[in-house]
């Protein structure tokens, strides 16, 4: 038989886990699939496993939103299996560069390889659709403030998901942000603050004007942690910083602008090198924050290069835990 893969267990912390084809390979995992499963999750079966604590059971694990009941039931004196009710999501960012280098379809298949629940596409199209992502919301149609790879249905964030959304105001870019309550069924709410910041050569704003734009998206974030206290906040998107760390003083830099307004948010950063960088060594400027009291529970699901037929960003997804 293969081997139940637990999760809560309380031995094998979640953030310890990672969540891609070199985790399922190393662990000799292989994926099933079946009439049981609903359309796009994914399941898979162990038939070893090496952490001495677990006993040859089988059992499933399903990315994306794993609702078990909690089920006891006692397998060999003194290993007891035990299942959590606990809920995951799955999320991505990928700046298409406007989607220009190649056809619309080909960038939707892409996203639908990846199987994530919701994904934030920044310099996007309305064409560039995940396959089963049936609710969107979306920032303005771009305005040709810059007709680089310009389109008549460009936009600079769209919010794609499995779940139902509703769109929530902001104020603080009226082009570049877009904002969406997510509620996923039987799994805590969620906001999701879909953003493209400001980069050192942005031609949208004049050079002292650009730390003002980010510290007015971290004033528009705290406002919407107090306005939506049922919800947790997840700020991804394009950062259009490496989020490395640096020499310079926080108050000198636009990375620093975004550091400190996390900071005070009490947020990480979960795709900074520091984080993720011994599992994805290519730095990124594309990023998910979330509160710090969810943080751990964090795996990083996959990510890929910047490819010239298709964009000069690649894109990133990860899991977490709500509950």
């Amino acid at each position: 038989m293969g081997l139940v893969f637990c999760i809560g267990l309380g031995t094998l912390p979640l953030e310890q886990v990672v969540w891609s084809q070199t985790f399922f390979k190393k662990f000799d995992l292989t994926p099933i699939s079946g009439e049981y499963l609903p359309v796009g999750e994914r399941a898979f079966i162990g038939k070893t496993w090496p952490i001495p604590f677990l006993w040859e059971t089988l059992a499933f694990l399903r990315l994306g939103c794993l609702n078990c009941e909690e089920i006891s039931e006692d397998i060999s004196d003194p290993v007891r299996l035990v299942w959590r009710r606990i809920s995951l999501i799955t999320i991505g960012t990928w700046n298409l560069d406007w989607a220009f280098a190649s056809s619309p379809q080909q960038y939707s298949e892409v996203l639908n390889a990846q199987r994530a629940d919701l994904w934030v596409l920044t310099e996007t199209r309305d064409l560039v659709c995940p396959a089963v992502h049936q609710n969107a919301v979306h920032s303005p149609q771009r305005p040709r403030d810059d007709v680089r790879k310009w389109t008549q249905d460009s936009r600079w964030v769209s919010i794609w998901s499995r779940w139902p959304l509703e769109q929530i105001p902001t104020e603080a870019d009226p082009t570049r942000v877009v904002c969406a309550r997510v509620s996923p069924s039987e799994m805590q709410p969620f906001l999701i603050y879909g953003t493209v910041l400001p980069w050192n050569g942005d031609r949208l704003y004049r050079k002292q004007d650009k730390r003002r734009a980010i510290e007015r998206q971290v004033e528009e974030w705290r406002s919407l942690i107090k306005e939506h206290r049922d919800c947790f906040l997840i700020v991804i998107g394009d950062y259009n910083q490496g989020m490395s760390q640096q020499k310079s003083l926080p108050s000198e830099t636009l990375q620093g602008a975004i550091e400190l307004g996390l900071q005070e948010l009490n947020m990480t950063c979960l795709t900074s090198p520091q984080r993720v960088g011994h599992l994805w060594p290519h730095q990124m400027i594309d990023h998910i924050s979330v509160p710090n009291e969810i943080a751990a529970e964090f795996c990083f699901e996959t990510a890929w290069l910047a490819d010239p037929k298709l964009s000069d960003h690649g894109g990133i997804v990860v899991s977490l835990r709500l509950s």
